[in-house]
Parts: structure tokens; C-alpha cells; sequence
């Protein structure tokens, strides 16, 4: 509140005076703060150096701006060159190049740049001569060379560099000539080599001429308004002219340097903390409310910048402490608590028009779709569609009109949602809208007149979406909306629609117009969404299409056209496209030209083309402005040109634009040439002419140097520095570098080159640093340039010597040292080797019987290695071979005895074989798991090859408690025999006596032998396999032979009797048909068994075929029970089927499981007594079915147990109804189970009857 009153009192004020105090529009503040890592958020002091580095001085630090990072300088109690305080009221630098600081309460400091390092100056007590305060408040630095310094509270302090001691002056209240007050504020030095100073009493000054140090006293003199406004002098500044700025607690004075006489502004209760003048003449004054104030001394106007809460790019803070600008025309701003503010000083580039939210003398929105101006003498109008009406905006008077739709007045516009703009010789201007057609606008009345679509009338506009307006020099309006182009007759009133039509080529391609442009002859060209371009005939009204084909590079570069554009020189037509760049179209050979991102195009999506008096193009994107210059082609750096058109300048919202997107159809240039863009933000306006480029060149610095990516202090500030030297190990290096141009720092550019490394430049972009690695040892030139956000760059790259020294040995000193050495070593060793060349042939002899004897054994292993080899290959039998490999072992060194273990297949374990030097009766009794074997022979195993390892510590090995009865061996050396990754077994040789038994010579002939033990043990295998094989083969024949034989013999008797009876005229009819049924039951048994035969050979061979489908169990099982019931009434057996269950699914073959529980149950029926049971039961588990054949025949033996499912093999038990029998059938049985992922087992025993059960898996649910 107490601000409010503060700031009407002061345009109170001004306006009494005749001056304006105007709050400057569209004007950015870019920010660094505590989030930019400023060490304090209150700024004292702002001072950039020789080198080009911003220093910024807070409350809580020092730092060094580069433009991309702060470094930080803080007091640290560790480091005695650290600086003295961090509170930090002032920074000075002198003509030598050194940094002051005052701080607040550690006395006055001095920063070497080169060493980094802080000197302090503190006031001493029993010291006259030092600093009088250690809170230093301002410093000052005299067209002498002298520094003053001002403190808090001990006056004036004058520091002798050279002798390093000051002179202080205080404030002597019965001396008139001392200083009046013992704080100084501010000091100032006119164009005469008068000082001034502000203090908390007054103004005094220090003359030139004065010889005694005289102050004169200037204060407020009550009733003398030449006076200065009050005593309280907080802030200095002698401008240009030689006038004298004075700023007081209350109020700011400017002070005649002739008369002395004082000039007031600003309010008298407004407190000014700090004065600044530019390089264009504009005073700037920070004050300590009302935020900072720009002074224009040739129309005496203030502006004033204050913080806007509802405004991120306003003042971050109206109490202003410093101002400063840098070399470069950016203005510095410091804050209590807001930070740092930077407000660019040079001309703008784009000026712009947005809306304010708490300004209704603004643009009515920011999202702009069509502009147009109106010209008139008074001043021009500017026409501004967007999406909440249609604004009015008087540019002399800056006034702002806004039109939207009003539903109770049909006078008004028809839709908020406005689009594009023209106006037509009569005044009247036309507006189209997004839903509510077209509007004419009458500007003296303020009325809207509508057109819409009517549907049942042909002659009214053909959609209420309209995208564009077109006035062509007839007065014929054409409007294009989404479903076609208008011909619009002010003079009649009536539309005429062209549209697209399937059947007529000749028509639009398109019924959405996005943009109509007309050339030189009158054509009017068409940009249709989606159809390209169409070239239009007035007077034919017939169109010309030009689309995008894939196969046709000279086709113009998308169908979806934005923006279109004829260009003055009566042959090119531009064409913006969604998404697929700039086109450039030849209209007398209708070939095309497409411009993208890849030529320098800022974004391939066109909203607007404009092109300005110089024939340079301004294309309007979705990622910035470019500026084509479409005469200046590329230069590459071969010196061959682009064939491509390019040079581009792209813009974006760094350059003052509204935003980095922009409007389709917002595109507008006047009759001289000021162009307008809309977008999201607002509206950008220019002079092409006036876009230009900063003037100034950075400096460019090296900011850090890292080695293995990690920053290395060189003892100097890298800047000081023209040569490093590096050791050849240091083979990964990088710089860090900076443009120290300070407007856009994100957009200066760089480039570098290590000369004599990289044979040309690289150019880094917005890159700053440049990484090398394994660069050989020489000497190199690092080079690095840089350029400002307007690509101008550094006139002086900046240079530093790389220096990479080689290692030692390839010195030239140690070259020489090293030749020089050589040379005396060969005399020497010559002489020696004259001296010694008796012992050499004594030595060479010993040498050569050693090699004897080593040949000597090496043949020795070789004839073991041969006779075990012939042992092993002359066998056949398998554990023959494992017991000639263990034998022949025996002769290898160290190995005193050996085993073979192999594993068995049926029993799952591993057997001991065959041995030497053991008792295999012992040995065989001994089996193994593979857990166990691995654990015995693996886990503790020292492993020598592959497969072949070393066991030392036996005893605790594994499996030992198996063989407590035996002796331990000390030592073990174990082969894996390993087939198809699988251990077959192991080959162990032992040594009872040596735990460090065994050595490479032994590991030598393992190896040699491995493959052929191998070999031996797959042949042998192999062998014994076959032999099995046809083993089976014979019994398999024999049974065969056996079964078929005695039925044959019985068919044969019978057929031999019948034809006796036929020769003899004996023949008995009913005889004869018994002796045929005897016949065909005796085939039926030979079929079957051919049958059965056949099947298992096929299970065992792999070749089955299973058709499994989904069955119900139940069903096969009635079918078994109505198959056997009478079979078992034949013989008087009572059979039972317990089926609970209605249905049952099962994944099963229907046949097989027919098959499987025929023989069950056949079998069980077969060897029952008569008189007996037969009982089938089916159970469901919970994801398996379980069927048991249960019957109260006469069971088995343990011995048929164990025999009962294998091919041929005949029981004891005997079928008790004389049936025949194969011996097939439950080897069949559990073959077909088996297939179908189940088990089958029995529980017997002799005399008590049998159960033959089996299980079949249940189907996932």
C-alpha cells in the first residue's frame, strides 16, 4: 500500500513539473539468480574486466559470469588467500589489472587474476596507517591512479599502492574543512579532477587545486530549492556533459557544474541508490522502491521498470542497488533479494504487440491468425484477428479496440473466432471467421454486416469456415474455407462456389483453402489442404494442379500447403507446406526447387511468406523467423558453391520474437515495407532494414582445462597462460571455453583447431569444448574462436602452445646416451666373448646332452603313449578296454594303481568296472550318484586341462565313507570321460604314497591320450550296444520262429487230413467245417501275433503315429464292457466296470487307448479261473485319470515281476482256458502309455490274483 501512494506521489510530482513517468512496455529482464547458482540474491556491485569476465559482488559471495557458469569466491578459515569476507559492498578494477574489494567487515581486499588469490588489508589498532574500518562501503579509483576508500564508519581512507599504507580523513566537527560525516556513500570525480563525495551529512567536495586537503561541504539549505534535496547522499555519477548526479534519501539532483546550482527530480521521499548513464546518453537510476528509472535528456522523460507480478520478464525486484553496463551495450541490474537483471541496451530487432492481463488497452489475445493495416493520414490502423474477436489498434495514440460477438445484437460479429482480414476501396472491412462466415465491418459505424452459407441457396457462401481473404484489383473478393474457393461480387451481393469434383481434372484439387495469392498476370494462385497447389484462370475458371509425387523430385514437396507467395520478379511463386519445407516454382517451366531444414530452413512447417524490397524472403515457422537470401548462395569450404539456394539467418525467441510458433495466414506487409507476424504471443513487427546484427566482437577465453576429464589448476588463471606441457601419458585432454558476449550467450557459436593435430577446423556450433585423445608427442597450437548470438566473430582467436613431452627413452639426450652405451657394450661384449668362448662350448656341450636326454624321454613317452594306444585299439570288449587302459597306465610315473567308473543308465548311478592295483571284488559292490562322483572327483579338483584334474587331500573327499575298508590314496589324477557334454565316466589314477605326485610331464600324456580313450570308449560302447541289439534280434527271431512255426504245423496237419478224407471219398461235411473253425482260430492267433509283432517294433523304432484329440474316457470303457462281457460269460467270470464318472475328456489317441485296455483286460480274463472276478475302476485324480484291471487269477512270482512288461518274455503263470498268448502284449501296454505322458505298474503276488494299473495326464483347464 505504502508503495501505491509512494509511486502516485511521485507522478504527482513529475507531471507538476511537466516531466512523464511511463511504465516502458515490451521490455524483457532476463534473470540470474540463486537458481543460476548466484551465490546471493542481494547484488552490491557489478564490474566486468579487461578480460571480458562479468564480477558479480553480494551479500554472500563473489562471482565470475562467463555467461554460462558462476564461480564462486568464498571466505574459506582453511585458506589464508581466500577472500577476507563474503559480504561484499563494492568492486573496482584498477589500471593494473587487479581486483578490489570492499566487504563488510573484513577490510579492504586485492584479487591477483593471475594467481587467483585474495590480499587483505585490515584495520589494526596499534597501526595509524592501516585501513581506518573494516566495513568498507564504496571505492574509487582517481584519474591519478589513487584509491579512495569509504567506510562505514571511519571516514575517508586514500591507499598508497606502492607503500601499501593509508591516509585517513575524518570528520572533525571543529574543523569546517574536514569531511562532514565519517560514512561515505559514493564518490565521483568531474571533468575538472574535483572529487565528490556522499556522505551520510552532506556533499562534499575535494578540489583539484586544493593543496591542504580541504573539504568544501555542500547540504540542504530549507527554502532554497537549488539546494540538494537532502543530506542523506546515498549515490554519484558525472554523465557526459559534465553533470554532476546526485542521489539523496530523498530525491535525485542534478547539479550545474558552473553555477553549482541543483535541478530536482523524482519525489522527495524517493530514495535513490544507485546513477548510470549509457553509451546512447540515457541516465538510469535504481531506487530503493520504486525500481529503476531511464532518463532521456532530449525530451526530459522518465520511463520506469518495476517488477509485475503477473509479468516473468519484468524487474525481478524494484529495490535496485547497482547499474552497470557492459561492453557489449547490456545493462546489469542488481537487486536487494531479486538478483541479477540484464536488459539489452542495443536496438531491437523485432518490436511487439501482445496482451497484457492487467492492461485492457491491449491486444485482446495473443494467438493472432490475420493482420492487416489500414493507411490513412492521421495515422495507421492495424486489424489483428484472434481467437477471442477482432481487434481495432490506433498505433499513433497506442488505443486499442476490440469487437466480439455480442448473441443479443445482430449488428455485431457473427464469431469471436476471427481469421483472415481485407479491406476493399470503399472503406469497409471484411473479416472471416472460424464458424461464422464472413462479416463486413463498416469502421464509421461500428456495425457488422454477416454473410453465411445458406443451403438452399446456391449464390450464398459454400461453408462458414473461412481460412483467407483475397481482394484482386477488380474489386472481387475470393474466400477461401474449407469447402471450396468464393467468388464474392460486392456490387451484387452473390457468391459463386468452385469446388472439387471427382469427374472434372479441371476443377480444384481441393475443397480446403488455406492460402490464395495472385501474380503478375492476374492468376490467382490456391493452397489447398491436402490437394497442393492449383493455378487459377479468371477468365476460363478453370484450374491448373501442381502436386507432390513421389517419384518426381521437381514435384512440388507436400500436398498440405500453408502459405503462398508471388514473387515481384513475375516468374516464382513460394510455397510453404506443412511439414515439408519451402518451395521455389518456376511458373514458365513448372519445375520446383524444395528448401528444408537440411539447406538451413529453421522449420519445415511454412506459416507465412513475406519478401521485402531487397527480394530476401521472411518466413514465419514453428520454430522461428528465417531470413532467406535467396541471391547469396553458400559458399562451402572447397570453394565449390551450394547447389542448393542457401543463406539463411534464423530468428527465434531469444531475438525478441513472441514466441517460436507462429500463425498460419498471420503474415502482413505494408506499402513500405514493415512486415507483421502473429503467432501464440502476439504480434512481431519490423523494418527488414533495421534487423541487424550486433556490431561487437567478443573476447574469447579459455575457462578450464581438464585431464581425464577432470579440471587441472595450471598454478596461473588459464587466461594468463600461452603454453601447457603435458607428460605423453596424459593422452585424454579437453578445454572449456567462453564468447564473452553476453546477450544471447546460448547462440554464440565456436570453432576450433589443435594445429598440427586436426587438419582443419571443427566447427563446434553452440558447442564450448573440444576433447582430444592419443595425440603424440610434439608440439601443438590449440586454437579457438568464437562468435556473438549475431555470428560475428572474434578478431582474435585465442592461441595456447600444447607441449607433449615424449617419454624418456624417446629423447634426443637419452638417443644419444643410448647409442653411446650400445656402442661400449658391443666392444664389450665382443672382448668378452673372445675371453669366454671355451666356457660357451663347454656350456653348448652340456647344453646338447641335455637336450639328448630330454629327446631320450620325450621318445620314452611317445613308445608308452603308442603301446597303450595299441592296447586300447586291439580290443573289443568294453570293460576289456577299460581294464587294458587302467593296466597300461600303470607304466606312467607316479600312477601306482587306477579304476574306471561308468555310469549306468538303468540304475542311475556310477560302478566301478575295472581296476589296477585293486580288488575289483572289493570296488564292485561301491556305486556312486553323480552328485557324489562330481563332489569326489570335481568340486576340490585343481583342474590342469580340460576334463583332466588333480586331487590332493583325499581323505576328506566326497564318497570316502564308502570306502573305509580300502587304503586312501595320497594323490589322485582324474580323467572325465565326456560325450555330447555328458560324463560318461572317469578314468582315476592314484598314488598311495606322494600327496604332490603327478606333474606336467604326467599332465602331458593324460592329454596326448584323451582323445584316443575316447575313441576307445564310444567304439567299445558302441560294439557292446550292437551286440545287444542283435542279441534281441535272435531271441526276437527265435520266439518269432518258435510262435509261428507250432501254428503253421496245426494248420498244415488238418488241411493234409482233410485232403485224405477228399482222396478216400471219406470226406464228413460237419467234420470238416469243425477242423476249418480250428483252422481260421489258429490263423486269427498267427495274425495277431504278426500284428503285435509289427506294433512293438514300430513303438521301439519311434515311427507311431498318434492322432490325439480330445475323447471322453467314459465311452471307450463301455465300449471295452460290452467288447469282453461275453468272453467273460464264456468262461463263467464275473466282470465288474465301477464308473462313477458320466464324462471324462482326456488329450488321447481313441484307438491306442482301445488297444491298452483290450489287453488288460483280455489278459486278465485269460488267466483267471472260471468261477473268478474281473474288476475295471476308473478314478479321477487332480490332474491325472488312474484305471485299474484288477483280477483273482493266479498272480506271479517276484522273478515274472520283474520280467512282466518286457518283449517275449514268457511268465509262469498259463492262460487257465487254453488261450493262446504273444508275450507282446504288456510290453505294448506300457510303450502306448508311456507315448501319452502316463505310467503303468502292477501289484502281484502268486496265487492271490494281480491289479495292472496305469495313469494319463488330465488337459490343462
Amino acid at each position: 500500500m505504502i508503495r501505491k501512494i509512494l509511486i502516485i506521489f511521485i507522478l504527482i510530482f513529475l507531471s507538476a513539473r511537466g516531466f512523464l513517468l511511463a511504465q516502458k512496455g515490451n521490455v524483457k529482464f532476463h534473470h540470474i539468480s540463486l537458481e543460476q547458482e548466484l551465490s546471493h540474491g542481494t547484488v552490491y556491485s557489478i564490474l566486468q574486466d579487461r578480460k571480458g569476465f562479468l564480477w558479480v559482488a553480494t551479500e554472500g559471495g563473489l562471482n565470475r559470469y562467463d555467461g554460462y557458469e558462476i564461480k564462486t569466491f568464498m571466505h574459506d578459515p582453511m585458506d589464508s588467500n581466500s577472500i577476507a569476507n563474503g559480504n561484499i559492498s563494492s568492486i573496482l578494477e584498477d589500471r593494473y589489472g587487479f581486483l578490489w574489494l570492499a566487504t563488510w567487515g573484513g577490510g579492504l581486499d586485492r584479487y591477483d587474476p593471475a594467481n587467483e588469490k585474495f590480499y587483505h588489508y585490515k584495520h589494526n589498532p596499534s597501526k595509524s596507517q592501516s585501513i581506518s574500518d573494516d566495513r568498507v562501503q564504496t571505492l574509487f579509483e582517481d584519474s591519478k591512479g589513487n584509491l579512495w576508500v569509504g567506510t562505514y564508519s571511519g571516514g575517508l581512507n586514500l591507499f598508497n599502492i606502492e607503500k601499501e599504507t593509508f591516509s585517513v580523513f575524518k570528520h572533525d566537527p571543529s574543523n569546517p574543512s574536514s569531511i562532514s560525516h565519517d560514512r561515505i556513500w559514493a564518490i565521483a570525480e568531474d571533468s575538472s579532477g574535483n572529487l565528490w563525495f556522499g556522505t551520510n551529512d552532506g556533499l562534499n567536495k575535494l578540489s583539484a587545486a586544493s593543496t591542504q586537503n580541504r573539504f568544501i561541504t555542500y547540504k540542504n539549505i530549507p527554502g532554497n530549492s537549488t539546494s540538494i534535496s537532502h543530506n542523506f547522499v546515498r549515490s554519484l555519477y558525472v554523465d557526459r556533459v559534465g553533470q554532476l548526479w546526485v542521489g539523496t534519501q530523498s530525491g535525485l539532483n542534478r547539479m550545474d557544474s558552473e553555477t553549482l546550482e541543483c535541478t530536482r527530480y523524482l519525489s522527495p521521499n524517493n530514495n535513490i541508490n544507485s546513477i548510470y548513464e549509457d553509451k546512447n546518453g540515457f541516465i538510469w537510476f535504481g531506487t530503493l522502491e520504486s525500481g529503476l528509472i531511464k532518463y532521456d535528456p532530449k525530451t526530459d522523460r522518465l520511463f520506469q521498470f518495476t517488477n509485475e507480478a503477473f509479468n516473468p520478464n519484468s524487474l525481478s525486484q524494484n529495490d535496485v542497488r547497482v547499474i552497470y553496463a557492459d561492453r557489449t551495450d547490456n545493462l546489469w541490474i542488481g537487486t536487494r533479494g531479486g538478483g541479477l537483471n540484464k536488459l539489452d541496451l542495443k536496438p531491437s530487432k523485432f518490436n511487439l504487440i501482445s496482451n497484457n492481463p492487467a492492461n485492457a488497452n491491449s491486444l485482446i489475445d495473443n494467438r493472432v491468425w490475420a493482420i492487416y493495416e489500414e493507411e490513412k493520414k492521421e495515422g495507421n490502423i492495424l486489424w489483428i484477428s484472434t481467437d477471442k474477436g477482432l481487434d481495432r489498434y490506433d498505433v499513433a495514440n497506442d488505443r486499442f479496440t476490440h469487437y466480439v460477438n455480442d448473441r443479443t445484437d445482430p449488428n455485431s460479429i457473427s464469431s469471436n473466432f476471427t481469421r483472415g482480414i481485407f479491406q476493399d476501396t470503399d472503406g469497409y472491412i471484411w473479416v472471416g471467421t472460424s464458424g461464422g462466415g464472413v462479416n463486413r465491418l463498416d469502421p464509421r459505424t461500428g456495425k457488422f454486416k454477416r454473410y453465411t452459407n445458406d443451403p438452399k441457396n446456391s449464390a450464398s457462401l459454400s461453408d462458414n469456415r473461412v481460412r483467407v481473404i483475397h481482394g484482386d484489383d477488380d474489386g472481387i473478393l475470393w474466400i477461401g474455407t474449407y469447402k471450396g474457393l468464393n467468388r464474392f461480387d460486392p456490387m451484387t451481393g452473390l457468391f459463386k462456389s468452385f469446388q472439387y469434383a471427382s469427374n472434372n481434372p479441371q476443377s480444384l484439387s481441393s475443397s480446403e483453402v488455406r492460402a490464395i495469392a495472385e501474380d503478375r498476370n492476374g492468376n490467382l494462385w490456391i493452397g489447398t489442404y491436402g490437394g497442393g497447389v492449383n493455378r487459377f484462370d479468371k477468365k476460363t475458371e478453370r484450374f491448373v494442379r501442381y502436386m507432390h509425387t513421389d517419384s518426381d523430385v521437381n514435384s512440388i514437396s507436400g500436398n498440405d500447403i500453408l502459405s503462398i507467395a508471388a514473387d515481384p520478379d513475375g516468374r516464382t511463386i513460394w510455397i510453404g507446406t506443412q511439414g515439408s519445407g519451402l518451395n521455389r516454382f518456376d511458373i514458365q517451366t513448372e519445375k520446383n526447387t524444395r528448401i528444408t531444414t537440411n539447406d538451413g530452413l529453421a522449420n519445415d512447417v511454412v506459416h507465412g511468406i513475406l519478401i521485402d524490397a531487397k527480394g530476401n524472403l521472411w518466413i514465419s515457422t514453428n520454430k522461428g523467423l528465417s531470413k532467406f537470401n535467396v541471391h547469396s548462395p553458400h559458399s562451402l569450404g572447397n570453394g565449390m558453391e551450394n547447389e542448393h539456394w542457401s543463406s539463411f539467418r534464423n530468428y527465434d525467441v531469444h531475438d525478441g520474437l513472441q514466441s517460436n510458433i507462429f500463425g498460419q495466414g498471420a503474415y502482413y506487409k505494408n506499402r513500405k515495407g514493415r512486415m507483421y507476424f502473429g503467432g501464440v504471443g502476439g504480434i512481431n513487427f519490423f523494418d527488414p532494414d533495421d534487423v541487424k546484427g550486433s556490431p561487437f566482437s567478443p573476447v574469447v577465453v579459455i575457462t578450464e582445462f581438464r585431464k581425464f576429464d577432470k579440471p587441472v589448476y595450471l598454478g596461473r588463471a588459464l587466461q594468463d597462460i600461452s603454453a601447457i606441457e603435458l607428460s605423453y601419458k596424459d593422452n585424454f585432454f579437453s578445454f572449456e571455453f567462453a564468447a564473452l558476449d553476453f546477450t544471447l550467450p546460448e547462440k554464440n557459436q565456436y570453432q576450433y583447431m589443435l594445429e598440427g593435430f586436426d587438419p582443419e577446423w571443427s566447427n563446434a556450433g553452440y558447442r564450448r569444448y573440444a576433447t582430444y585423445t592419443n595425440v603424440n608427442p610434439g608440439t601443438y597450437y590449440f586454437k579457438v574462436n568464437g562468435s556473438n548470438n549475431d555470428n560475428v566473430w572474434s578478431k582474435d582467436p585465442v592461441v595456447i602452445k600444447i607441449v607433449i613431452v615424449p617419454p624418456f627413452w624417446k629423447t634426443w639426450w637419452f638417443i644419444i646416451l643410448t647409442v653411446t652405451v650400445l656402442s661400449l657394450i658391443i666392444y664389450a661384449g665382443y672382448n668378452y666373448r673372445i675371453r669366454n668362448i671355451q666356457t660357451q662350448k663347454f656350456v653348448l656341450e652340456r647344453e646338447v646332452a641335455e637336450r639328448t636326454a630330454e629327446l631320450k624321454r620325450s621318445k620314452d613317452e611317445l613308445e608308452k603313449i603308442n603301446e597303450i594306444v595299441k592296447s586300447i585299439n586291439s580290443e573289443f570288449n568294453f570293460a576289456d578296454v577299460l581294464q587294458s587302459i587302467l593296466e597300461k597306465s600303470t607304466q606312467i610315473k607316479y600312477v601306482e594303481r587306477a579304476c574306471a567308473l561308468t555310469y549306468d543308465n538303468n540304475r542311475r548311478v556310477f560302478r566301478y568296472v575295472a581296476s589296477a592295483g585293486w580288488d575289483m571284488q572289493e570296488l564292485q559292490h561301491i556305486t556312486l550318484t553323480p552328485e557324489e562322483a562330481e563332489a569326489r572327483y570335481g568340486k576340490e579338483a585343481k583342474v590342469v586341462a580340460e576334463d583332466i584334474s588333480i586331487v590332493r587331500n583325499v581323505f576328506r573327499q566326497a564318497g570316502s565313507e564308502k570306502m573305509t575298508h580300502m587304503p586312501y590314496p595320497k594323490c589322485m589324477l582324474i580323467m572325465k570321460i565326456r560325450i555330447k557334454d555328458t560324463v560318461e565316466g572317469y578314468l582315476v589314477f592314484d598314488n598311495m604314497t606322494d600327496e604332490n605326485a603327478f606333474n606336467d610331464e604326467n599332465f602331458g600324456i593324460l592329454i596326448s591320450l584323451k582323445e584316443h580313450f575316447i575313441s576307445a570308449f564310444i567304439k567299445t560302447r558302441l560294439l557292446e550296444d550292437l551286440k545287444l541289439l542283435n542279441d534281441k534280434k535272435n531271441e526276437f527271431l527265435g520266439i518269432a520262429a518258435h510262435d509261428l512255426r507250432n501254428p503253421l504245423g496245426t494248420i498244415n496237419g488238418y488241411l493234409k487230413i482233410m485232403l485224405e478224407d477228399l482222396e478216400n471219398n471219406v470226406f464228413d461235411s460237419e467234420e470238416s467245417k469243425d477242423d476249418l473253425k480250428s483252422m481260421i482260430k489258429t490263423s486269427e492267433h498267427m495274425n495277431r501275433l504278426i500284428a503285435e509283432l509289427l506294433d512293438i517294433s514300430a513303438i521301439e523304432s519311434g515311427k507311431v503315429h498318434m492322432n490325439t484329440q480330445r475323447i471322453n474316457l467314459m465311452e471307450i470303457l463301455e465300449e471295452r464292457e460290452k467288447l469282453h462281457q461275453r468272453s467273460a460269460l464264456q468262461k463263467n467270470i464275473r466282470m465288474i466296470f465301477n464308473k462313477d464318472i458320466d464324462r471324462l475328456e482326456i488329450n488321447a489317441d481313441w484307438a491306442r487307448i482301445s488297444e491298452v485296455l483290450d489287453n488288460l483286460i483280455s489278459n486278465a480274463i485269460k488267466f483267471t479261473f472260471p468261477g473268478g472276478n474281473v474288476v475295471v475302476t476308473c478314478l479321477r485324480d487332480a490332474d491325472a485319470v488312474v484305471i485299474h484291471v484288477e483280477d483273482t487269477g493266479q498272480g506271479f512270482s517276484q522273478d515274472d515281476l520283474k520280467n512282466v512288461f518286457v518283449s517275449f518274455k514268457k511268465l509262469s503263470a498259463r492262460p487257465t482256458g487254453g488261450e493262446s498268448s504273444t508275450g507282446l502284449g504288456l510290453a505294448i501296454v506300457k510303450k502306448v502309455v508311456e507315448m501319452h505322458g502316463g505310467r503303468v505298474w502292477v501289484e502281484s503276488e502268486k496265487g492271490k490274483g494281480s491289479v495292472f494299473s496305469f495313469s494319463l495326464p488330465l488337459p490343462a483347464s
